[in-house]
């Protein structure tokens, strides 16, 4: 069942397009991450969502109820900020009776409700204290607790975690993940942290520039990004990406060069673009290179410019392929060229993306159409591009 349908919303301020024509389905007790760089929107989309904001045109669905013009207090929203906005001369029970005690909610009903969250957030022991006396994580959770306590049907959480430290913000993650599993609220969270959004979510919206630029499930993002920006952006280390060019030959199957020696062919059928080569992106993850070993054939060639320990039992290269930065993570151990020596890479054959260099879409395999200007008409949900026989 949809819980909330936004449909083609947008929202300008003064010259600028905040949102453009944005329409997303979010299903009943999801938890849906909207992520992207800073001023691409999402935290407008969420004012939007809450009330706090009203759209240029475009309408705003709670369920069968369009709330397009409804007051804040009319959409029974819960909303936790990113500077948690508790009331420093209030008790932690104090805040979170808050929102109840001015809706003139029986005291007996708003007793239960505070031991009911204390309990659920662990927050027994700190209900006497004021904010001041918690630490961060104790004080987000408090913001939490203050919005779940009126029970709304929807969440949203607008970088909830941006202040914590790295281990906190961690153990964060986990927890509110287990809160929205034991509640069942519909919860839309709004970060910029890729990874926040690829461990906690069951879906994900990634936008730029107040659009969408895909929406699905952490895993098909991080597998088959529709953009190149997607695959910039997505990932840790993000996908390597840099400039060649693909023509499709008389049998249907596509060449693809980047100009430095790297050739290969995509097998069709693909149909003939109107005139000439096609500019595109490469896109490969940094776990999709690898060393290569003796007696193999080289990919591609680079220069290495440093060397940086992973976050377990791997190491990042990061390279220079035709002047542009390369990242690949290989396990630790392997013997490593000196920096500033050269260095032979392998691409993993099933793993090769392309990317139309005009609009950013990846192309899919084999059922592409390119036009005159090398746009895609078709499928863009296909699997990745499968590399075939290396020529040269």
């Amino acid at each position: 069942m949809v819980m909330v349908r936004l449909d083609a919303v947008s929202k300008r301020f003064a010259d600028a397009a905040a949102v453009t024509d944005l329409t997303i389905d979010i299903a009943d007790g999801e938890f849906f991450t909207m992520v992207g760089p800073s001023g691409c929107g999402k935290t407008t989309l969420l004012r939007i969502l809450a009330g706090l904001d009203r759209p240029d045109s475009g309408d705003v669905w709670f369920g069968d109820r369009r709330v397009t013009d409804s007051d804040p207090g009319a959409r029974d929203v819960g909303m936790v900020f990113q500077n948690y906005a508790l009331y420093p001369h209030l008790s932690v029970s104090e805040n979170l009776a808050f929102g109840l005690r001015v809706r003139h909610v029986r005291r007996t009903e708003v007793q239960t409700r505070v031991a009911e969250v204390a309990t659920l957030l662990d927050l027994q022991a700190l209900l006497h204290r004021r904010p001041k006396q918690l630490s961060g994580g104790q004080r987000q959770r408090v913001a939490l607790g203050r919005a779940i306590m009126r029970r709304p049907h929807l969440l949203l959480m607008d970088e909830p975690l941006s202040n914590l430290d790295a281990v906190l913000r961690e153990r964060m993650r986990i927890e509110l993940r287990r809160f929205h599993d034991r509640l069942g609220i519909t919860t839309i969270y709004v970060t910029h942290d890729q990874r926040e959004a690829t461990s906690m979510s069951d879906r994900v919206m990634v936008m730029n520039g107040g659009r969408a630029e895909q929406v699905g499930t952490p895993g098909e993002i991080v597998r088959h990004p529709r953009t190149a920006f997607v695959a910039r952006f997505v990932g840790q280390p993000p996908m390597n990406v840099w400039r060649a060019s693909m023509t499709i030959d008389g049998t249907g199957d596509a060449l693809v060069s980047d100009g430095s020696g790297l050739r290969w062919t995509v097998p069709g059928p693909w149909r003939r673009a109107a005139a000439g080569p096609i500019d595109v992106w490469i896109g490969v993850r940094p776990h999709d290179l690898r060393l290569t070993g003796p007696g193999e054939t080289a990919d591609l060639t680079a220069t290495l410019d440093v060397v940086e320990a992973g976050t377990g039992d791997d190491v990042l290269l990061h390279c220079r392929h035709r002047d542009q930065g390369l990242v690949v993570r290989v396990a630790t151990g392997q013997r490593i060229p000196r920096t500033g020596g050269v260095v032979d890479l392998t691409l993993r054959s099933d793993r090769v993306h392309l990317f139309d260099a005009g609009t950013g879409i990846r192309w899919p395999a084999a059922t592409a159409a390119p036009n005159s200007n090398g746009a895609v008409a078709g499928s863009l949900a296909a699997d990745v591009v499968q590399q075939g026989r290396r020529h040269g």
